[in-house]
């Protein structure tokens, strides 16, 4: 109730006068861009430390948001102290602080470009295009099958390829810059950025790197329009939480639990805040002391099952140590936190079961089972979002306006983004038909693609799980062979279409579909904090080549200078993205010539998967207070391992709560699980993971964080 207040209260802010975007504020977004680029170059490829890109929100947006705000308050207080004695200097410091929406535009252009350059997508990517020429050898077809690679996907140029795996034969020369404290170290920074820029040869780049570009540009464009008519419906009709949202509404004042008390002044958030960064202080304090034992990510409650068939469950019901799933999950409905317990508690069961009959699951079942849950999932969503869906598309062809929906009418934004919708899926299909891919794989991947950006975006908006992964992994690829055979790709020996599944393997290897929930949250953070919709639409779609830009030249200039195969945690074999881009390239080429069957049971899991989801959804709606929520049951057989343990526990909390000191006593503990995320970001994400990049010796057993 307190969140649905919340947005009403949002919705008031915004019929009155919205607060434009500034020229400063994107030079800010442009210039914290950078600075966080070089941020993820430094604690995710050099030091291997804390990978700040995959956590969510990403550890950059968090970060700049909490610095703006600090910087807001220090300038402010300056202002007032200086003001009787110098004016124009105190005028000065008062320019310094930007409002809270000004922040948000920051932050909400920040995740968005950190989103496209970091691991999960930029770096997933890059090695897909040299990975077929660098390990061509006797052991696969690479080389028989780069000719059926259009050229302007690739980097072919042998030498090229070479330096970028094993770092460029001249090393980095900057020359002296003095030692004139501050000035100097950035005048040599920037004379070694301006080296590494020229040490890589773009002319074999620059034209695989703009394809890609204009292919990625299109997806981006193509969630955010999506973002937008989701947004409106979820929010208007169905008045989702949006938990996440709540971090950037409360740092920046727009939000508040305590009527006249500001988050930032609210005690109880304090309290939560020293039990979030707890855990990275005693993480920190056993490390660098060695005086106790780490806690890890994990408590590993599966080692106390060791007799068959209940040792196949394994590590499945270890309890994950993660602040920011407790927090988070404060704010979602008991049903669903419910769901997803008992979701993976069955699920694990289900496994003792068969290992008892004598069967072995394998993780096929589980993968196609989240396909099918996700498919029924976003259909449901369809349905129920029906009427303003055909209204856009009405208006959308020129048809004219009804009066259907009455107080939530289609606004022209939203007719746009319909049209821009239906144009960018278009141009989506022709480019992977123009790879190489026949029409109908083509319409399974775009669909299945869209399905797992819009399911993944309606979890968090439902239940704030704070992770990019929660998508039915791989089953774009691997589940449609699964459950269709190679041969419906391609006829063995032809390497057209599976070098194209290559190339396209990074879309369910890595996490750009999270880019469409970050859209939605912000489109939501505009909604509810005042602020205009079409300069948020703007700032987002200025994000997608700025972060594009930046992330083809950090990682390029960074390989170039150490090597691909260092670079990330790699030691002469490559890091992770290197590994996994080698694997996918030996599968993918691999079917050629060993074409996979289909598996029946694939289909039958997927079909089990989506029956589920929808016949709890019609029983839900039969009787409101039926306690399966599909939510939950995506969740659980998505990152059930990852979120059981939490949820159970939250919901636990949550009921005793309820029970012992009603709602109020609920409400105002919210301030108190909101601190515990950002306490647990603040220290772990940005403070220890600092801490491990600087390289101190000190730091050396930090161990590396992950999200």
């Amino acid at each position: 109730m307190a969140v649905i207040d919340a947005i009403k209260q949002g919705d008031d802010a915004g019929s009155g006068k919205s607060e434009r975007v500034r020229f400063t504020t994107i030079i800010v977004c442009v210039l914290l861009a950078f600075v966080a680029v070089i941020w993820e170059r430094e604690a995710e490829l050099m030091a291997f430390a804390c990978q700040i890109s995959e956590s969510v929100p990403p550890m950059t947006s968090l970060g700049f948001l909490i610095a703006l705000v600090a910087l807001g308050v220090l300038a402010n207080a300056a202002a007032k102290r200086i003001g009787a004695v110098n004016g124009g200097l105190a005028r000065f410091f008062g320019r310094l602080a930007m409002s809270g929406s000004q922040i948000m535009y920051v932050y909400a252009f920040v995740t968005v470009a950190t989103i496209i350059f970091s691991v999960g997508v930029i770096r997933t990517i890059l090695p897909e295009m040299a990975t077929m020429a660098y390990f061509a050898d006797y052991s696969n077809d690479f080389a028989e099958a780069q000719p059926f690679v259009n050229d302007v996907l690739q980097v072919t140029d042998a030498e090229t390829v070479r330096q970028y795996y094993e770092g460029a034969d001249a090393p980095v020369r900057v020359p002296d810059m003095g030692n004139v404290p501050v000035i100097s170290t950035l005048l040599r920074w920037g004379a070694g950025a301006a080296a590494r820029t020229q040490m890589v040869p773009w002319r074999f780049w620059l034209v695989p790197l703009a394809v890609w570009s204009l292919f990625m540009l299109a997806i981006f464009f193509t969630m955010q329009c999506i973002a937008g008519l989701c947004e409106r419906e979820w929010t208007l009709s169905e008045r989702l939480p949006y938990p996440l949202v709540e971090i950037p509404l409360g740092v920046t004042g727009k939000r508040s639990f305590v009527p006249g008390t500001p988050l930032l002044r609210d005690s109880v958030m304090w309290i939560g805040f020293a039990l979030g960064a707890s855990y990275g202080l005693h993480e920190m304090l056993a490390a660098t002391t060695f005086a106790f034992p780490l806690f890890g990510r994990e408590y590993p409650l599966g080692q106390l099952l060791t007799e068959h068939p209940w040792s196949v469950i394994g590590g499945g019901i270890n309890v994950f140590i993660m602040p920011e799933a407790y927090g988070l999950a404060y704010f979602a409905s008991q049903d669903v936190l419910l769901t997803t317990g008992l979701t993976w508690i069955g699920y694990m069961l289900f496994t003792v079961l068969m290992a008892a009959m004598g069967r072995q699951l394998d993780g096929g079942t589980y993968r196609n089972t989240s396909t099918g849950s996700f498919v029924g999932f976003v259909l449901a969503a369809v349905w129920v979002a029906r009427k303003p869906l055909m209204q856009a598309m009405t208006r959308a062809f020129g048809g004219k306006e009804s009066d259907e929906l009455g107080d939530y009418p289609i606004t022209e934004a939203h007719v746009w983004m319909t049209r821009g919708a239906l144009l960018g899926l278009l141009f989506i299909i022709a480019f992977m038909i123009w790879m190489g891919l026949p029409m109908h794989y083509t319409l399974f991947i775009v669909g299945l693609f869209f399905i797992s950006a819009v399911g993944h975006g309606r979890v968090r908006a439902i239940a704030g799980a704070a992770t990019p992964w929660l998508f039915p992994h791989s089953s774009m690829s691997t589940g449609y062979l699964e459950m269709f055979g190679a041969s419906a790709i391609g006829r063995q020996g032809d390497y057209r279409p599976f070098a194209a599944i290559f190339h396209l393997k990074w879309l369910d290897r890595g996490y750009p579909h999270s880019g469409l929930a970050a859209q939605l949250e912000s489109y939501n953070m505009t909604r509810r904090a005042g602020m205009d919709v079409g300069d948020m639409t703007k700032v987002m779609l200025l994000a997608i080549p700025i972060g594009l830009a930046l992330g083809w030249w950090m990682h390029l200039t960074s390989f170039y200078d150490h090597g691909a195969n260092v670079l990330g945690g790699g030691t002469y074999a490559g890091g992770v993205r290197v590994r996994y881009a080698h694997q996918d390239a030996d599968w993918a080429i691999g079917l050629v010539n060993a074409p996979l069957p289909a598996k029946p049971q694939a289909l039958v899991a997927a079909a089990v998967g989506l029956l589920i989801t929808v016949g709890g959804l019609v029983l839900r709606n039969i009787n409101l207070r039926f306690p399966f929520h599909p939510a939950g049951f995506v969740i659980g057989m998505n990152h059930g391992r990852r979120f059981w343990a939490p949820f159970l526990i939250v919901w636990g909390i949550k009921a005793l709560t309820l029970k012992l000191g009603g709602v109020g006593t609920y409400r105002r503990l919210m301030p108190m699980f909101l601190g515990i995320v950002i306490g647990h970001f603040f220290f772990t994400g940005i403070i220890m993971g600092l801490a491990k990049t600087t390289g101190l010796p000190v730091f050396e057993h930090l161990p590396t964080i992950w999200f």
